[in-house]
């Protein structure tokens, strides 16, 4: 029962048996290793258990349980992973669930894209941050030269340290706010600007950086090789010839950044463009998307090169609250933005016999449109998140992108109204949920003005805003009306031109991710059936850009 050398796990199959040898994990506490005492009745069941697992998608058990926080069903169930993990851990002891993930780690398939079978997601190399070779402090104090082991060597204001330090001296722990004391700028700092000067350096045992302060209200900060490399091509002179950083793949989010300036997407490569029925969007499996870092940052990055991916295998246990899509959208993207008229953030669209609004009349053809054409708060939300909860139907998308580029080719003047001139729009947003079945019990009301193209400072367009139903009286000078008219005319018959515009077939437990900056949607009309049911939102830009970095973070294991 107790095993004193560590051993390094393998897994090996020849035929129909299977060789499994358990070891300690390397993230696991020294005061927990040696002490996995199992016994062997528990270990059978448990290697029985996980070697079913990799045949199957879930596990079928039958006992008055509850497979998901969402239904209150008892019978016969198939639990998905995570659930049925959880069930095991629970009957065999706590003292098993070390035990448990290894095994779990050691046997979880490859994760693969559904739409193409062949292709793998692999894990993501780690990336190696050099780390500090050395640091001499200038004579005046006023720069520290420190030499990264990658080869490159870079000075650094003292004053750029001392304000740029995140350790416990300069940061509050918990909530990682600024000391107004100790911080070198405003009225209640206890130390000038112009007096910052360093006093001596020094790599400790950690291989941290460790820089002393002369006449400080704090001894010292400490810095370490990764959080000082990732700034020195920035922030710092080269004392060399310059090295780049590896490569860190952020490159795609710079577009999403929020910083003023903020460049569009780069054409071909951080968005490949597409037209009409050729177009195939990659799926990927709910579960693998939830549980591996990886497959969750592939299916991000995707989402935004290619405007759109599906997303299959939901479970399908009568949850029709929106719980499940929050759920999803919180875990894989951000979390929904909350609507100001409602309590739930999500929407819910059912169909109604005679509805005023066509977004509830499901018989007819839903025209493209962005979603948050009139943003309840700021701009528009960047993703938007559809899940089909009953029922099926069809949804149209096009890229608005391409189409944008068509006319940047064939019809410039057009391309320029709708890149330079604004339209007007408007929207009640509880008169224009009168047909919902949420209640929607306050009044909101805004007011827009957008450009259908909106541009980087290099012409590139970065967002298209548009939706016809909610434009109202364009306050536009009289000699430009007209051309502005001619230009959103074509653009509006091109968003419906087979030429562009996609079929997408939905049906129950179907997610569809769009980026709403990008992808216009629509529905085909007659295509839904009776029992359809939607649910949905928009997942905001800072929400978006905050899941996409923590998954960088941890598919790549920064830091580790």
């Amino acid at each position: 029962e107790e095993e004193e050398e560590e051993e390094e796990g393998t897994r090996g199959k020849s035929g129909s048996t299977l060789e499994l040898v358990c070891a300690h994990t390397p993230t696991m506490p020294m005061s927990h290793r040696n002490q996995l005492h199992i016994a062997p009745r528990k270990l059978l069941i448990l290697i029985a258990l996980f070697v079913l697992s990799t045949q199957a998608k879930g596990l079928q058990i039958t006992s008055p349980c509850k497979a998901n926080p969402t239904t209150t069903a008892t019978a016969t169930q198939v639990l998905p992973r995570r659930d049925y993990r959880n069930r095991f851990t629970r009957l065999l002891g706590r003292r098993s669930a070390t035990l448990l993930r290894s095994l779990d780690r050691a046997l979880r398939p490859r994760q693969v894209l559904y739409a193409e079978p062949s292709t793998v997601v692999k894990a993501a190399p780690r990336v190696q941050i050099p780390g500090i070779s050395g640091a001499r402090v200038s004579t005046d104090g006023r720069n520290v030269d420190i030499s990264f082991e990658d080869g490159s060597m870079f000075r650094f204001h003292s004053l750029w340290l001392r304000d740029a330090s995140r350790d416990h001296g300069s940061v509050a722990g918990n909530s990682g706010e600024r000391y107004l004391s100790v911080t070198p700028v405003g009225p209640f700092s206890d130390i000038e600007v112009g007096q910052v000067a360093a006093k001596e350096s020094k790599i400790n045992e950690k291989g941290e950086l460790v820089v002393n302060w002369v006449g400080d209200v704090i001894d010292s900060s400490t810095f370490s090789g990764e959080y000082l490399r990732a700034y020195a091509n920035v922030v710092a002179q080269p004392l060399e010839e310059e090295r780049q950083m590896p490569p860190f793949d952020i490159q795609w989010l710079e577009p999403y950044t929020g910083f003023r300036g903020s460049r569009g997407p780069k054409i071909g490569t951080e968005a490949k463009l597409w037209k009409g029925q050729q177009t195939e969007f990659s799926r990927y499996d709910y579960h693998q998307v939830l549980e591996d870092p990886t497959t969750g940052l592939h299916m991000l990055k995707t989402l935004m090169r290619d405007g759109a991916v599906l997303v299959d295998n939901s479970p399908m246990d009568g949850v029709t609250d929106g719980a499940l899509c929050r759920h999803f959208c919180y875990e894989a993207i951000g979390g929904i933005q909350k609507d100001p008229t409602r309590d739930e953030p999500n929407w819910m669209i059912r169909k109604k016999v005679n509805a005023s609004s066509i977004s509830y009349d499901h018989d007819k053809v839903l025209i493209q449109h962005t979603d948050q054409s009139c943003p309840p708060y700021g701009i528009p939300g960047v993703v938007l998140c559809m899940h089909y909860v009953e029922g099926q139907g069809a949804n149209t998308l096009v890229d608005a992108f391409a189409i944008a580029e068509y006319l940047r080719e064939t019809d410039p003047e057009a391309f320029e109204m709708l890149s330079t001139y604004e339209y007007d729009a408007e929207r009640d947003f509880q008169a224009s949920r009168v047909d919902s079945a949420q209640n929607h019990h306050k009044r909101y009301f805004v007011s827009r003005r957008n450009r259908v193209l909106d541009l980087d400072d290099d012409g590139n367009v970065k967002k298209v805003i548009y939706h016809e139903v909610f434009r109202t009286a364009m306050q536009l000078p009289y000699d430009i009306f007209p051309k502005y008219m001619r230009a959103l005319d074509k653009f509006a018959k091109l968003l419906h031109d087979d030429e562009f515009q996609v079929t997408v077939p939905m049906k129950k437990g179907t997610f569809l991710l769009m980026n709403n900056w990008r992808v216009l949607h629509g529905r085909k009309g007659g295509a839904a059936s009776a029992s359809r049911v939607v649910c949905g939102g928009t997942i905001l830009r800072e929400a978006f850009y905050a899941k996409a970095v923590e998954l960088t973070e941890r598919a790549n294991a920064y830091g580790k």
